[in-house]
C-alpha cells in the first residue's frame, strides 16, 4: 500500500522538473544518489509541462512517483478526495481554512510513496513540499492533516 501526500498551490506557474530534482536530489540527505527517470537532459530539464517522473532511493525498493496535474480534468477529482478527507476530519474550526485553500487550486504536485521510507527520504520529501508550497502558494495535504508551507499543521485528522 502507498502513502500520498498533495501539495495543491494557489499559483499557477509551474516548477520544472529540473527545479525538483534539484531540491530531491542534492539536498545532501540521501545515503546514495536518487536515480530520476527520465534522467535530466537539455529536451525535459526547464521543460514545465512535465507531467510524471520518479525517484528511486534505493534500488531495492519501489520508487517515488511525483505527478504534477494541471488540467481541470486532473485536479477535478482529486479535489473531491481532498474535500472528502477533509469533510471526513469531521468538524474542525480550520476546516473551512483547509476547503478555501482547495477552492483556489491551480496545480498540486502528488507524491506515491513506498510504505517503508527511511528518516533521510523523509527528510528529504519535508524539504521538497516546503519548497513546493512556499514557491508556489500551497498548502501539503497528508494521511494525518493539512500543512502550512513550513509543515505547520492547519489542521489534523487520522
Amino acid at each position: 500500500m502507498a502513502n500520498w501526500i498533495y501539495v495543491c498551490c494557489r499559483a499557477g506557474s509551474p516548477l520544472t522538473y529540473a527545479q525538483l530534482e534539484d531540491i530531491m536530489g542534492h539536498m545532501g540527505f540521501l545515503d546514495h544518489p536518487a536515480v530520476f527517470e527520465p534522467p535530466i537532459d537539455e529536451h525535459n530539464s526547464a521543460d514545465p509541462k512535465w507531467s510524471s517522473f520518479i525517484v528511486r532511493c534505493d534500488p531495492k525498493k519501489r520508487p517515488i512517483v511525483v505527478r504534477h496535474l494541471t488540467s481541470d480534468a486532473e485536479l477535478a477529482p482529486l479535489l473531491e478526495d481532498l474535500r472528502d478527507m477533509v469533510s471526513e476530519a469531521g468538524p474542525d474550526t480550520r476546516s473551512g481554512e483547509v476547503l478555501r485553500r482547495l477552492e483556489d487550486l491551480s496545480q498540486a504536485y502528488t507524491f506515491e510513496l513506498p510504505d517503508d521510507l527511511p528518516e533521510d527520504v523523509w527528510e528529504m520529501l519535508d524539504v521538497t513540499e516546503c519548497f513546493i508550497a512556499r514557491e508556489r502558494d500551497g498548502i501539503v495535504i497528508a494521511e494525518d492533516g493539512a500543512y502550512d508551507a513550513n509543515l505547520k499543521p492547519i489542521m489534523k485528522w487520522g
